[in-house]
């Protein structure tokens, strides 16, 4: 996989969820893996306090 499907990724996580526009990439790829592993079934939405603390 290229850096770039990662960077387009991560700007749109950033696009999504504002709060954490300020983040390091490396941050928000943490939270991308977060959400894939842990919110990905159907009905569990994806938490934002949960998954900064």
């Amino acid at each position: 996989m290229s850096q770039g499907f990662f960077e387009y990724h991560i700007e749109r996580f950033r696009e999504k969820y504002p709060v954490y526009r300020n983040y390091q990439n490396y941050h928000i790829f943490t939270m991308l893996c977060i959400k894939y592993f842990f919110f990905s079934e159907a009905g569990t939405a994806f938490d934002q306090d949960a998954v900064e603390e």
